[in-house]
């Protein structure tokens, strides 16, 4: 049987202006973590101001670089002063909420907290100094999923309880992007992130395939671009969808030199959700077996010819992209991958924790 709870939510960017957007039809809702279908089941959602102290904000930027950062102190003090009334802290990006594991893990925090874990915690420079506290933080969460279970496998490998991890299947708003639309021909990569787009721009540069490149100013490539390929900087998200319609493939060329964080992710729901094939360089940290499933192809780090052979196979091969992309948007509209799914998931957690906490 359901608890009903009053949910308390902080995260590493403003979830109640992605709220409105959603609201507006601006982007679609896979982006709020479940947050907006909470109700569903009696809860009620408290979301933690973003910004209240710029200074605290600079402060949590400069920890991040030592061996024990404690998340975003702004959000992190914001939440100890909503606590009255909350039955539960929610926070669908770990690297927000590392002060709150350590007061809970030394019972100088009473709520139940939910981390919904994205990259591995054991990762960058100061990887061997902070390994011997992994344990000690995650005895202060409650529960920790992760958006995949590579992720989660690392959890348990760095003092994590197996019980209190595992993958949760993160995917679209089934609701959001357009239904059954023909594909067209092109190819289209996005991203904000670990995007290795030098090797994309050399492979699509020796084809007479079209290609578009859409992301900030600051990661264009660094090499010509073909005759074919067009660089776009700051695309709204119903327009970026407008492009993906246009094209055949949407493309996540990664730069997965530094295989700790786990990158290309929301451009694969994208894919799915629009029902469209992917190619996306192969990364440790990504469990969507994109060639078992049938939706898409595989490319090797830095394989430029690996590039070039794909997207020329599904240009030549029409047949062949549209029924990879009727299989990813199947397996959206079956539950299996679709942000519904996830939240429904993330509920049957608290569920579990509210009636039996882990304390």
């Amino acid at each position: 049987m359901a608890t009903l709870a009053r949910i308390l939510v902080l995260n590493v960017y403003d979830l109640a202006r992605a709220g409105e957007a959603v609201v507006a039809g601006a982007m679609p809702d896979q982006g709020l973590y479940g947050i907006n279908h909470f109700e569903r089941r009696g809860h009620t959602v408290a979301i933690v101001p973003f910004q209240v102290s710029e200074r605290l904000k600079r402060a949590s930027a400069v920890l991040r670089r030592t061996p024990v950062p404690l998340g975003d102190l702004d959000q992190q003090l914001g939440a100890m002063r909503e606590l009255h009334g909350a039955d539960l802290i929610y926070c669908p990006s770990q690297m927000v909420a590392q002060l709150l594991a350590y007061l809970r893990a030394v019972g100088a925090l009473r709520r139940p907290l939910v981390w919904i874990v994205h990259h591995p915690l054991d990762r960058g420079r100061l990887r061997r100094q902070r390994t011997p506290l992994m344990g000690a933080l995650l005895r202060g969460v409650d529960a920790y999923p992760a958006l995949t279970g590579y992720v989660a496998d690392e959890l348990a490998s760095v003092g994590g309880s197996a019980k209190r991890t595992g993958g949760l299947k993160w995917g679209p708003d089934p609701d959001w992007y357009p239904r059954g639309s023909p594909l067209g021909r092109g190819v289209v990569a996005a991203g904000w992130s670990s995007r290795d787009f030098d090797t994309f721009a050399r492979a699509a540069a020796q084809t007479d395939v079209p290609a578009w490149i859409v992301c900030r100013k600051v990661h264009e490539p660094r090499v010509r671009l073909g005759a074919h390929t067009r660089l776009l900087h700051g695309l709204e998200y119903r327009e970026l969808a407008a492009l993906y319609a246009q094209a055949r493939a949407i493309a996540i060329p990664l730069n997965v030199q530094w295989p700790w964080n786990l990158h290309g992710l929301t451009s694969l729901t994208d894919a799915m959700g629009m029902g469209m094939p992917v190619i996306v360089t192969r990364n440790p940290w990504i469990d969507v077996d994109v060639e078992a499933l049938g939706i898409g192809v595989w490319v090797a780090p830095g394989d430029v010819a690996g590039w070039r052979s794909a997207i020329r196979y599904l240009d030549q091969n029409p047949d062949v992209a549209a029924e990879m992309g009727r299989r990813a948007r199947a397996l959206v509209d079956s539950g299996e991958y679709s942000s519904h799914a996830f939240a429904e998931r993330v509920m049957d957690i608290f569920d579990r924790i509210l009636v039996s906490p882990a304390r």
